[in-house]
């Protein structure tokens, strides 16, 4: 994944709980840091260089946290809006379709069943946990 899409490292927090602190020890500084899955810790802005910024997709209390921490700081806490659209979610499905993008699936709920869903989602999983909602409200 990283070779594709350009990263020079890519992290799996699953499998390496305490990847920040064994970058940390190792010296290691990044220019950006994109959390993605807004999972990183504040203490994640020490693995920053100067002038590196920390990108997050949602403003967290963590994401807030930070942006007040930096202030006084070259370094910088921001977040992105991603918004979909109809090309663009075009070509995440030929993706998908060609399985040249590929998400692994844990497990699929109905939405009628989504306390479930949620309490799949804190634990260990294996890939995402999805939603059905088309026919979701129904027992079948």
């Amino acid at each position: 994944v990283q070779q594709v899409w350009g990263a020079d490292v890519v992290l799996d927090r699953t499998s390496e709980p305490d990847y920040a602190e064994g970058l940390r020890k190792e010296g290691i500084k990044f220019d950006v840091i994109f959390d993605v899955a807004n999972a990183l810790p504040s203490s994640a802005t020490n693995l920053l260089k100067p002038k590196g910024a920390i990108v997050n997709t949602a403003p967290t209390v963590t994401f807030l946290w930070n942006k007040i921490k930096l202030f006084f700081s070259s370094k910088s806490a921001s977040w992105v809006l991603c918004h979909s659209n109809e090309e663009d979610l075009d070509v995440v499905g030929k993706l998908l379709a060609s399985r040249d993008l590929q998400i692994p699936i844990d497990s699929t709920f109905k939405v009628k069943d989504m306390s479930s869903a949620m309490l799949k989602q804190v634990g260990r999983k294996k890939g995402r946990v999805v939603i059905q909602v088309e026919n979701g409200w129904s027992g079948e």
